[in-house]
């Protein structure tokens, strides 16, 4: 009788940890088999391309345009209108970055202006309403990027300088026609989690989600955040809809639970010698830089381009500390990429020394 109900309360317990094994792991902060194989898989990846697009460009003058030149929303946002890149062939693209030896490639589905650039549903102000092209662009590069066999992320702005509803952090120039009495993050936050849904359900597999903006809230002295982005709802969104998607956000310091990639931005010299980076064991890391030394997003007075040599020889450093290399090329206007940009590519591709 005893054997049998030791038994019995032996069975019941193997059954009970097997049930509430995954949720206790959760709550203990682990991170489940395929999200680690997923990490370890980047990894091995060692080489993208970031591309920063939106209407912006027709103003060419870089991503932080409306920020920097102190327009009027309602003013910069016109130039939606005359946004048609008739040239854009995401597989020109791809074919390019694929010969190049790029293996991913992180895509700007909505930036610090707030323009989406795909087909959204929890907004009008995006590529498919707003402008005359009407083409979901990250569709066709999700597409693309399948059809080529590269990995798709998508870049994803915290900061939003278009909707009343974002609280105003440092970035204020661009802000200031806003109604800041409509400033409210949890209606904020739930327009974030309905698009991030969308890009997580509508576009395949994603590679990764690359958030940026953090520093728009964060105080002046110790650089950490000071409000609440409720990360936790975020994170746990994203790896509930797709468990292999990895989450970088570009804060430059420790990582939290729930983030998987440690990110750098841009490649420094100190007194000289490289750029000494901290890096998170057990998580993989990634610098991001330009192929052009200035702006982000397409600039025509940007014209200090990086050779390819130099590109080969900032991918083997990277690689060296074990990390992968995400460089950026903008687009232009009419959805061509710059004929210096392709030139590198070409160069990259064929080996040249």
């Amino acid at each position: 009788m005893e054997n049998t109900t030791l038994k019995s309360k032996l069975l019941f317990a193997a059954l009970a940890a097997a049930v509430f094994a995954p949720f206790a792991a959760s709550f203990a902060g682990e991170v489940p088999p395929e999200r680690l194989e997923a990490r370890r898989q980047f990894a091995d990846l060692k080489f993208g391309i970031f591309i920063h697009w939106g209407f912006y460009a027709t103003y060419a003058q870089g991503e932080w345009y409306l920020e920097r030149a102190g327009l009027r929303g309602e003013d910069y946002e016109h130039a939606a209108n005359a946004f048609y890149p008739h040239d854009f062939d995401a597989m020109e693209w791809c074919k390019a970055f694929k010969s190049a030896g790029a293996k991913y490639v992180v895509f700007t589905s909505r930036h610090h202006d707030g323009f989406s650039m795909f087909g959204t549903k929890a907004t009008d102000y995006n590529i498919v309403q707003k402008t005359p092209f009407r083409r979901d662009v990250v569709k066709e590069l999700a597409d693309a990027c399948r059809a080529c066999d590269l990995k798709l992320g998508l870049y994803y702005s915290l900061v939003d300088w278009h909707r009343p509803d974002y609280p105003t952090g440092c970035t204020t120039n661009a802000r200031q026609w806003v109604a800041k009495d409509l400033e409210n993050y949890n209606s904020y936050l739930a327009f974030m989690k309905q698009q991030l849904t969308e890009l997580l359900t509508d576009y395949g597999d994603i590679l990764c989600i690359w958030f940026d903006g953090e520093w728009d809230h964060k105080d002046p002295e110790t650089k950490m955040p000071n409000m609440d982005w409720k990360y936790d709802e975020i994170y746990s969104l994203i790896h509930t809809l797709q468990p292999r998607c990895l989450v970088l956000n570009n804060h430059h310091h420790a990582l939290r639970d729930g983030e998987d990639i440690y990110g750098v931005e841009r490649e420094k010299k100190e007194d000289g010698k490289d750029q000494a980076f901290t890096l998170e064991p057990g998580h993989p890391s990634e610098l991001c830089d330009t192929m052009v030394n200035g702006a982000f997003g397409f600039k025509v007075t940007d014209t200090d381009w990086k050779t390819s040599d130099e590109i080969r020889a900032m991918l083997k450093r990277a690689n060296g500390r074990g990390m992968n290399l995400l460089i950026n090329i903008a687009p232009r206007a009419d959805g061509k990429l710059p004929d210096e940009a392709m030139k590198i590519l070409a160069e990259l591709a064929a080996g040249e020394k």
